[in-house]
């Protein structure tokens, strides 16, 4: 596993972002392929009500230089945790707003959790106590809420707090 980090965070992996594969079955398209960077603006634009949202490039919703030819991206990690410009995301402000973390769909809430309810991640099962590193602290979430969402492989991958303050452990 350790290796396969060290692969997905050097310039060698990008080169799934502009190589296509296309004599193979299936077709594999790179990432930075036209058609794939639609799909990715679909999904970008999900958010919005606007169809007009989705005829800008890439460039527009991405921090990224598209006249570089792996786009400014220096590993394949890079481009997964993408940075949206300043003005697609504007992140909601103020002491009663819960933002989404993520570019998520819900998936499940779960309420009155107990310490070791079963969650399911990619098919492995987790607890609040995995959540929580096993810290001790876990048992104070006994009997809140587990909001679990779904990231489209598509989508943006970089998560924010979704509440402002500081996070403290006494």
């Amino acid at each position: 596993m350790a290796y396969w980090s060290v692969y997905l965070t050097s310039e060698t992996s990008r080169d799934v972002l502009v190589q296509d594969c296309l004599n193979q079955e299936p077709q594999i398209l790179a990432w930075l392929n036209p058609i794939v960077q639609e799909q990715i603006i679909d999904i970008a634009c999900q958010a919005s009500f606007d169809p007009a949202l989705k005829a800008f490039p890439f460039e527009h919703y991405f921090e990224c230089d598209p006249n570089d030819e792996f786009y400014g991206f220096k590993s394949w990690d890079d481009f997964f945790t993408r940075k949206f410009t300043s003005s697609i995301r504007p992140i909601a402000a103020g002491e009663d707003i819960i933002a989404n973390p993520c570019e998520s769909a819900p998936l499940q809430v779960v309420e009155n959790v107990e310490l070791n309810a079963k969650f399911w991640l990619k098919g492995h099962p987790y607890s609040l106590q995995n959540m929580m590193n096993f810290d001790p602290l876990a048992e104070q979430f006994v009997g809140g809420t587990v909001y679990q969402a779904y990231l489209n492989a598509l989508s943006y991958h970089r998560w924010h707090s979704p509440v402002s303050g500081t996070i403290k452990k006494n």
